[in-house]
């Protein structure tokens, strides 16, 4: 499913992530199972739309990933949230620009009216990134 205004729909259903590219870059998502393993990565949402995307089995994280304007060729971390197939329908929202990127995550379960947003913002720099804590190097 895509959704070309950059607007969450309404029935993301059980164990999928919705993606929307709200900032002023476009982003994916890149895929972790249990064992912080890399269990690949989503198709690119372009700037101003969303795309929902099922979760990956065995898949416990999600991170988001933008990628430059000015170098297409190259990511730059956002943040990332705990996810698995029977987790909750989830909205994530790359939010921001290129140089002061920032996301918010919504969980629902059946109620199709999504809560209010809940910012997570990575305390990291964009370029350089490892969160603390994080076991996964970039």
């Amino acid at each position: 499913m895509v959704a070309t205004s950059g607007s969450a729909s309404a029935t993301i259903g059980t164990g999928h992530i919705e993606l929307c590219s709200n900032g002023n870059y476009a982003s994916y998502l890149k895929w972790y199972d249990e064992d912080y393993q890399p269990q690949g990565r989503s198709a690119t949402v372009a700037r101003g739309t969303c795309q929902t995307f099922a979760v990956p089995a065995h898949n416990i994280l999600a991170e988001l990933y933008g990628i430059w304007n000015t170098h297409p060729d190259q990511s730059f971390f956002a943040g990332g949230t705990d996810v698995s197939t029977d987790s909750p329908a989830t909205l994530i929202r790359a939010t921001g620009t290129t140089t002061n990127p920032s996301f918010t995550v919504q969980t629902w379960g059946t109620d199709p009216t999504p809560p209010a947003p809940m910012p997570r913002a990575s305390s990291c720099d964009p370029v350089n990134c490892q969160p603390p804590g994080d076991p996964i190097p970039r």
